[in-house]
């Protein structure tokens, strides 16, 4: 990356939309508010869908402060000022969109604390309340390794068919992550969504900052793992004709269309370095690809 410590509002033009938000808490998190917490996590609950648990538990456990109100919808706030995580974002969402995988969509926002100014990015709330949404632990299978989870979704599907829709949403996250090397795809960074059917398939993604850093032949989530080091698991990657299909859209990527999409979508300037850094690690990663002889 440039030695330059880049902001936010460094990529700002002047044709940029920027969402002005409220400090809904407007204080600092102490213990002594704890019964006022409760009561804005339990509206934000009854409103969304969302656990009240996966909004606070305590004031050490808490996302409060990044749910806002606006217009009667709540939106969630993150980056914070944060520029490397900012354009991760944006840029992964984009790239979900790639693989036609569902996605948080993002906006650019600024929110005024302790007054100063903080740019980052807000996403609508996606629950549907009326519906299910439950994590890789709920179904007993996070910290899986390899691809054995593959063999197994049946067990979990109401159905065979709803089973292979599943494995291509599970497979397609997988390519996509493992293209952009996501390092936080654990249970509580994705979800599993259960319509009134009984049906499972991925919620939309969310959470794409911590991504596009060092090359390497392993990605690892919750529920399994590519790694090119095993001669096993290339095997069963050239054996599959889902990831062969993946595979190949990895390597029909542009980089170059991404970036400008996100230029062009949030009207703004990514800076060269930046363009540089995606573009050439896109390049490394192809070439890795075909080195290890991945696509038949």
């Amino acid at each position: 990356m440039a030695d330059k410590e880049w902001m936010i509002q460094d990529c700002f033009t002047p044709k940029t939309q920027i969402i002005s938000i409220t400090d809904d808490l407007g204080y600092t998190f102490s213990e002594d508010r704890e019964e006022e917490y409760d009561l804005l996590s339990s509206k934000i609950s009854h409103d969304t869908g969302i656990k009240k648990a996966d909004i606070y538990s305590s004031v050490n456990k808490s996302y409060l402060s990044h749910w806002h109100s606006i217009d009667d919808e709540w939106y969630y706030f993150k980056c914070g000022g944060d520029y490397f995580h900012f354009i991760r974002e944006l840029l992964g969402e984009v790239i979900s969109e790639y693989y036609r995988l569902d996605t948080v969509h993002y906006q650019i926002a600024k929110i005024e604390r302790f007054g100063q100014e903080q740019y980052g990015i807000i996403s609508k709330n996606f629950y549907e309340k009326d519906e299910k949404y439950k994590r890789a632990w709920d179904y007993g299978i996070c910290l899986k390794r390899g691809l054995s989870l593959f063999q197994d979704l049946w067990l979990i599907c109401p159905n065979r068919e709803n089973s292979n829709f599943l494995s291509i949403d599970l497979k397609k996250m997988m390519v996509r992550d493992f293209y952009s090397l996501e390092g936080d795809r654990m249970s509580y960074n994705f979800l599993f969504h259960v319509d009134k059917k009984k049906e499972i398939r991925l919620a939309p993604l969310y959470d794409y900052s911590l991504s596009f850093e060092n090359i390497r032949p392993l990605y690892r989530s919750e529920i399994g793992e590519i790694n090119l080091n095993d001669k096993e698991c290339i095997k069963q990657l050239k054996n599959d004709a889902t990831f062969q299909i993946l595979f190949q859209q990895l390597m029909e990527s542009k980089m170059e269309d991404f970036l400008n999409e996100v230029e062009n979508r949030h009207h703004i300037q990514i800076p060269g370095d930046d363009c540089y850094y995606f573009t050439k690690y896109e390049k490394d990663m192809k070439k890795m690809l075909q080195k290890r002889k991945v696509i038949t």
